[in-house]
């Protein structure tokens, strides 16, 4: 009986535990993809660098201007968008494009070369040079403003 019971007592606490977290975001990873002629990115959100896994569910997927360091400026929303349900998950993301499943809650900006922006962990700066545009991404805390 007491083998038994040592199941239920650690098998109904971690069944909780399960139950409570399964309403949480999942860990992503950010990559892009491409830059069209503008300049606007193609993201990858994935659940492993790299872009390699299926894409996941994330309550809010935010471009954030992030304001040149030693200034009071806040940071910006550029663009926003939600999803509509549980099941919308994000594979590739068009910059500007909600993706089926999500709605827009704060239309584009244009992006600016030079600017450093910031999407969930990471920061990504566009350059163009010589009719190319071209990208930098990394983890926030390995980029900073100018």
């Amino acid at each position: 009986m007491g083998f038994k019971w040592r199941y239920f007592e650690w098998g109904v606490p971690l069944l909780i535990v399960m139950w409570a977290l399964s309403g949480c975001e999942y860990e992503w990873h950010l990559s892009i993809r491409s830059l069209d002629n503008s300049g606007n990115p193609t993201f990858c959100v994935s659940a492993s660098p790299g872009c390699a896994h299926p894409g996941v569910w994330v309550s809010q997927f935010t471009v954030l201007e992030v304001p040149e360091k030693d200034t009071e400026k806040p940071y910006r929303v550029v663009w926003s968008i939600t999803p509509m349900n549980k099941e919308a998950t994000l594979k590739e993301v068009v910059y500007g494009v909600p993706p089926s499943g999500y709605k827009e809650e704060k239309r584009p900006e244009l992006l600016r070369a030079g600017q450093v922006y910031q999407t969930g962990e990471y920061r990504f700066r566009l350059s163009y040079k010589d009719g190319h545009w071209a990208h930098e991404l990394r983890p926030f805390n390995q980029m900073q403003t100018d």
